[in-house]
Order: C-alpha cells, then sequence, then structure tokens
C-alpha cells in the first residue's frame, strides 16, 4: 500500500505534467491519509476545480502553517480576482412595495404590519407567508386581503385574543371588500365581538351585492331577533316574501328557514303558501304545507292540500303513498277528535244525512204522513237512497275510485228518489 509520502511525489510529478485529474485523484487520497501533510494540500489547491475549493486547501495550508508564504499569495489572488458574492435579496413591503429594512415590524412607508402574531403560537411571523413559520398553523393568502384579514381575526376570535381580532376585523374593512360574501364574513365576526350594530351594517352591505341570498337575510333576521328588536325582524321576514315573491325554490328556502328557528308556523306559513300559487301541481311543496297546516291546528287546510297531492299522484308512487297516508292521517285525527267531544256527532253521518231525510219525506208525503202506507218498494228505495248519500259523500276518501264512488252514489240516489217521487 502506498504511503502519503509516495503519494505526495507521484500527485507533485503528475500536477507538473500537466495531468490534472490524476494529480488530483492523488493528492486526495494523500490527504486522506495524512490530513496534517502542508505541501499535499498546498499542491491540492492547484489542481482542484472550483476557486472555494481552491480557498478550503489554502485555509487548510495556513491553519498548518500561517507563515506560509504561497498560501498567502494564493488567498490575496483569490481575493482579487474571484467574484464577489451576490446582493442578499431586497425585501418589498407586502402592501406598498416598498423596499423594507433588515428589521421590524412594519413598513416605514405605509406603516401597513409585515408581520403578525400568529393566533396558535403567539409567535411573530411574516404576514406574506400562508402557515406560521414557528408552528405551521395556516393563516390563508395574504394576496386575498379581506379574506385573509376575515379569516386571521376568526382564528383570532377562537383563540380567545379579542384585541388583535378586532384588529384584523378592522384591516379586512379597510381593504375594500366588493363581495357579498367578504361582507357577511366582517358581519359574522362582528357578531362573536358582541357588536351587533355593526354586523347590522355589514349584513346590509352584503344584501346590496348579493338581494336573492336568503342566508344573508336570514342571518340579518337572527341578529335583529338576538336583539330583541321584533319589529325590525318582522320588517325582514316581509322584505324576504316580497324579494322571493316569484322564486318558487328561496320561498321554500326561506319558509323551512323560519322553521328551523322555531317561529311560529303561520310566518313560514306566508312563504309556502305563496310557492303553491306559483306551483299548485308541486307535489312536494302540497305536502309541505299540508303537514305545516296540520301542524298549527287548521286541520281542514291540511286535508284540501293532501287531497290535492293525492289527485297529482300514482297511487303506487312513493308520493302518492305518503299524500294518501298524510290524508288518511287527517281524517283519523278529525275522527278521533270529534268522538273526545263528547258528542259522537260525525260528519259523513250528517253529510249523508241531508240527502236521506229528502228521501224520507218525499216518501211520508205519498203514503200521506203514515209510515204504514210506505209501499215495499219505497222502503227499498229509500235504504238504496241512503246507501247512494253515503258513497255519494265518501267521495273525498282517499283511493282511487273517488270518482267512482261519486257518480255510483249520486246515481243510486237519484234512481231511488225517483221510484219514490213517481209513488210505486
Amino acid at each position: 500500500m502506498p504511503t502519503s509520502t509516495d503519494l505526495l511525489q507521484r500527485g507533485i510529478e503528475a500536477a507538473r505534467a500537466k495531468r490534472t485529474d490524476e494529480a488530483r485523484a492523488l493528492l486526495m487520497q494523500c490527504v486522506q491519509l495524512d490530513e496534517h501533510n502542508e505541501q499535499a494540500w498546498l499542491w491540492l489547491s492547484g489542481v482542484v476545480e472550483s476557486l472555494d475549493d481552491r480557498r478550503v486547501c489554502l485555509d487548510n495550508v495556513l491553519a498548518l502553517n500561517p507563515r506560509n508564504q504561497r498560501a498567502q499569495a494564493g488567498l490575496r489572488w483569490l481575493d482579487q480576482h474571484a467574484p464577489l458574492p451576490p446582493p442578499a435579496p431586497v425585501e418589498h413591503c407586502p402592501h406598498c412595495d416598498a423596499p423594507l429594512p433588515a428589521s421590524g415590524q412594519t413598513c416605514p412607508v405605509c406603516k401597513q404590519p409585515v408581520l403578525i402574531v400568529c393566533p396558535h403560537c403567539g409567535e411573530f411571523t411574516e404576514i406574506r407567508k400562508p402557515q406560521c413559520v414557528h408552528c405551521g398553523h395556516f393563516s390563508g393568502d395574504f394576496k386575498q386581503r379581506t379574506k385573509f384579514y376575515i379569516t386571521l381575526a376568526n382564528d383570532y376570535v377562537t383563540e380567545g385574543k379579542l384585541s388583535p381580532a378586532q384588529w384584523a376585523l378592522d384591516q379586512a374593512v379597510a381593504s375594500t371588500p366588493h363581495e357579498s360574501q367578504d361582507w357577511a364574513g366582517i358581519a359574522g365576526v362582528r357578531v362573536k365581538l358582541d357588536r351587533p350594530g355593526d354586523a347590522i351594517a355589514a349584513y346590509q352591505q352584503a344584501l346590496k351585492y348579493a338581494p336573492d341570498d336568503v342566508q344573508l337575510h336570514v342571518s340579518l333576521h337572527d341578529v335583529y331577533r338576538k336583539g330583541k328588536l321584533e319589529d325590525e325582524a318582522q320588517a325582514t321576514r316581509d322584505q324576504m316574501l316580497r324579494q322571493f315573491h316569484t322564486d318558487h325554490d328561496q320561498l321554500i328556502a326561506g319558509g323551512q328557514a323560519l322553521l328551523d328557528r322555531k317561529l311560529p308556523p303561520a310566518e313560514a306559513l306566508r312563504f309556502y303558501q305563496r310557492a303553491v300559487e306559483l306551483q299548485p301541481k308541486n307535489v312536494a311543496t302540497r305536502l309541505q304545507i299540508g303537514a305545516l297546516c296540520f301542524d298549527s291546528g287548521d286541520a281542514a287546510a291540511a286535508r284540501d292540500h293532501f287531497a290535492e297531492a293525492v289527485k297529482l299522484t300514482d297511487a303506487k308512487s312513493a308520493q302518492g303513498q305518503q299524500a294518501r297516508q298524510a290524508l288518511a292521517h287527517t281524517k283519523t285525527a278529525r275522527r278521533a277528535a270529534e268522538g273526545a267531544g263528547g258528542g259522537g256527532g260525525n260528519d259523513r253521518v250528517r253529510q249523508t244525512a241531508g240527502p236521506l231525510l229528502i228521501s224520507i219525506m218525499a216518501a211520508l208525503a205519498n203514503a200521506r204522513l203514515s209510515p204504514v202506507n210506505i209501499s215495499p218498494i219505497s222502503w227499498a228505495a229509500l235504504i238504496g237512497s241512503g246507501a247512494g248519500a253515503y258513497l255519494w259523500q265518501a267521495a273525498d276518501e282517499p283511493g282511487r275510485s273517488r270518482s267512482t264512488r261519486s257518480l255510483i252514489g249520486l246515481g243510486l240516489w237519484l234512481i231511488s228518489f225517483g221510484l219514490i217521487v213517481i209513488k210505486v
């Protein structure tokens, strides 16, 4: 195995013969075997490829022998001829693009912050970076100024840092919001900061950009109700009804939002009624308003809407079955209510009694007001008259044969009444 002395000698010979690659390889082996070999480092500085590597070799020579004049001369030459390092990049203000000093939290020109306190860890981080350099918390894209500051304000509120939240909110407003969702976001933060008056103003600004946004109307309505401003809340509901007067889907969304907030059913009912006027054949709307009427105590209106839904659907369809079940439920509930009332009255019996009474009076008139003089055929006709009257009045029961029952009942009653009148 060659010694460091052998490698040094062979490396010097290769260097003098201009065999640079060979010399570099031999001298590298030499310094690996003997890192304190001053001559090996000196000769290696002449065959390395980069100026930086040459400087390293000469520094190593001077570390071993500070008086080595050839190494000193080599470093002086490098200082004179080596390219200067590129200047450090100049940071610019993310607000006004002015050059920034090496330190400082605000821009000296526009006075805007270039550093913010991370809501999560409390350390300073650059405002232009979407994530905190300390904890990685994501604050959003600074280029979207308004949305960035709204997100930052919400993060501060979440962490209980209300003063920084107010500062971020002020920055959001100062960034000149021009979208409805920006103003809605500002309003949401103001609600969290318990500033209802400012929140109302922000929602009103949002509605200027998006007057057809149901959620914005409802959010404004919620702030009024939370502040016990019932007149303003009622005015907002009235405005919603006017605004969506010709839009079926928006009316349904508004009515459902009011139901979700546990308002009296009558408030939501106004929206559903208008929706039915716009689309009277919309089965889903009929079922919704029927259920709402039933829950609010108006069983008669509920039956009307469910009956209409029955007409509009096939009995085998899902909506058809739902409509028929709902209609049957309202009628069952009505009978139960009548039974609970103690009178024992029944609408179906009362409705049937009217036509039957007419037939009885006709039969008595023919028999000179004596029941014993009523003929057997007239008695049979009276029974047919009662049956026909019942089928006629039962035509609103759910089922496919409603019109058939009505026609059969009416026909049977007319034939029976005719037999009585002609004195059979």
